[in-house]
């Protein structure tokens, strides 16, 4: 018999402006604690500041230290541990993925992705500060999560971070 996942690691995954941040804050009010990992963090003026000096060039540094977070979040135990990226991608998912499920960690993903909407509806959220052609890229890539297996043997995913040391 296999051990028990108690503590949760769920992962938002949803475009700019579909609500992940406020989602992200209502799951940690109805759990009464746990902690929010966000690559946005990296830009914000203060734990609930708005962005402030975004630049693509530093997404990288950007996630490396939110992955970070999420691995001392684990190590510490904390629940749940939420994280609010974009995730549109199974290899962005990996790490925490991997992280989570190697420290006993349930996993749960909320899904925010309308795949009704058009590209130029999550344009137009988003005050047109993100390129059109973004969104229909990650429109595009998406696929829906039915298990988390999915993430663990997908080879794009293995490959991009087979050199990674947790």
């Amino acid at each position: 018999m296999g051990r028990r996942r108690s503590r949760k690691l769920i992962i938002i995954r949803g475009l700019p402006g579909s609500g992940k941040t406020r989602k992200a804050k209502q799951l940690l009010n109805e759990y009464g604690g746990g902690i929010i990992v966000s690559a946005d963090d990296y830009f914000r003026n203060g734990p609930d500041g708005e962005m402030v000096d975004f630049h693509p060039s530093k997404l990288r540094v950007a996630h490396e230290r939110a992955m970070e977070k999420a691995s001392d979040a684990m190590s510490r135990k904390e629940n749940p541990v939420i994280i609010d990226n974009i995730n549109m991608e199974f290899q962005y998912m990996y790490p925490y993925v991997f992280m989570g499920f190697r420290r006993g960690y349930w996993i749960e993903f909320v899904d925010l992705v309308d795949e009704e909407a058009s590209p130029d509806e999550y344009y137009r959220r988003c005050q047109e500060r993100i390129p059109l052609e973004k969104f229909e890229k990650w429109l595009d890539a998406y696929r829906r999560v039915r298990h988390i297996y999915q993430i663990l043997y997908d080879p794009v995913s293995r490959r991009r971070w087979k050199n990674y040391r947790w």
